[in-house]
């Protein structure tokens, strides 16, 4: 972490691993989730996010995990799917109810119909008597074959005069919305959608000083350290995607790092020109 002093920050302001101190919420990223945290408090049933590679799912779906409390709170109880590539319809609830604690350790003994009948008494329990709300979410939504697309349908027929007894999450990209249009039954269940879009310059701009803020020795000069040009070349070879963001900005820095850091004959900031080199290497 040394190395970083030579640029006067404390920690690697573009490091990859979900540091919460680091976290930007963009306008829509932040609309979006306090639309999702509503949705499931007021358990309306199914939300479905859409978003290309580096939009920022897995940051959103992870901070509303977070800010509906994990697993320190009882009143929610979330489970993820992180790869739902599952290879029949029975499989996929199988694995639902297992993630539940339901049916023993393995409940390959159930069929469909019981597991649906098990994961349905569990709903009304934990709804009705224990005033908890279940949750699944579901990562790399696009993964989804259509019989479990069926079985989502299924389990959201379950419900009250007031509540919906299971309430699921899907973050998944472009291809989704196809899938979606396919399958009207699935389309009309849902309750909250929403397409997350690249940032623009400003949101850029704002992401990348915002991190640097984070991390300086002395905040109220880290939004001087890119110069302007370098911040719009920035945004231009990304595309304004967070991920790629992040991912350029940590090679201009160790760039930096590397040249001993930045030029102290002049102004200590981060050039176009070298943001351009970094570009070529990461992009090309």
């Amino acid at each position: 972490m040394q190395y970083y002093q030579l640029l006067d920050l404390q920690r690697d302001p573009f490091a990859n691993s979900p540091d919460p101190r680091l976290l930007y919420l963009s306008a829509q990223h932040h609309d979006c989730l306090q639309q999702l945290e509503l949705a499931v408090r007021l358990r309306r049933g199914l939300s479905v996010v859409i978003g290309e590679v580096g939009t920022g799912k897995t940051t959103i779906c992870r901070r509303l995990i977070r800010n509906l409390g994990g697993e320190r709170d009882r009143r929610i109880l979330t489970r993820l799917f992180l790869d739902p590539n599952f290879k029949s319809g029975r499989e996929f609830l199988a694995a639902i109810v297992q993630a539940f604690g339901l049916g023993g350790e393995e409940p390959a003994e159930f069929n469909e119909r019981e597991l649906r009948e098990l994961f349905n008494n569990f709903l009304l329990q934990e709804s009705l008597e224990r005033d908890r709300t279940v949750l699944l979410i579901i990562d790399e939504g696009q993964k989804l074959p259509d019989f479990c697309l069926e079985v989502l349908r299924e389990l959201l027929n379950y419900e009250t005069n007031d509540r919906k007894l299971v309430q699921v999450l899907i973050f998944a990209q472009e291809e989704f919305k196809e899938q979606i249009r396919r399958h009207n039954y699935f389309r009309d269940r849902i309750a909250y959608f929403f397409h997350l879009r690249p940032l623009g310059f400003r949101e850029t701009r704002e992401l990348i000083n915002f991190r640097l803020r984070q991390s300086h020795r002395r905040p109220a000069t880290a939004d001087d350290l890119f110069t302007l040009p370098a911040l719009w070349l920035i945004y231009r070879h990304t595309g304004g995607y967070p991920r790629r963001i992040v991912m350029l900005c940590s090679q201009v820095l160790l760039a930096c790092i590397a040249r001993g850091g930045l030029d102290a004959a002049g102004p200590r900031r981060v050039r176009a020109s070298l943001v351009r080199a970094c570009a070529r290497r990461v992009f090309s």
